[in-house]
């Protein structure tokens, strides 16, 4: 952040819970996740951020790119690598209708694949199935 001088544009909120989780959602242009976690699956997080239609950039890592379609929905940096993310977070900051692009395109997939509908629907299609093997 220092060395791409953004210090006056990012900042380090820490865990947010309950309504306070949703105002930063609300408020946030841009949503970063970076995630190298051994048992890293689909982050709820990222979930959340498409709804809110944010952009996103995030760790390439385990289950994210299932979720973040690079350059569509947001960004995937490799893990530990702080310049890639730099600049992806600096061009975002500095394209807002690229942002207003990809938070659309985000909140487009959520709405196709990840809403809680759809995943109780998935959930019931394996349980058919599974039942069916057994029978």
């Amino acid at each position: 952040i220092k060395n791409y001088r953004l210090n006056g544009e990012v900042r380090f909120e820490g865990e947010q819970n309950d309504e306070r989780k949703w105002d930063f959602y609300i408020k946030a242009d841009i949503f970063v996740f970076f995630s190298f976690y051994p048992l890293e699956a689909q982050p709820l997080v990222l979930l959340e951020a498409m709804m809110f239609s944010l952009p996103i950039i995030a760790t390439d890592w385990r289950g994210i790119p299932e979720i973040i379609e690079e350059g569509k929905n947001g960004f995937l940096v490799p893990v530990n690598d702080p310049d890639t993310t730099a600049e992806k977070i600096e061009l975002l900051l500095k394209d807002s209708s690229l942002r207003e692009i990809m938070g659309k395109k985000g909140r487009e997939i959520f709405l196709e694949k990840f809403t809680l509908k759809k995943h109780l629907n998935k959930i019931e299609k394996v349980f058919k199935e599974i039942i069916t093997i057994d029978e």
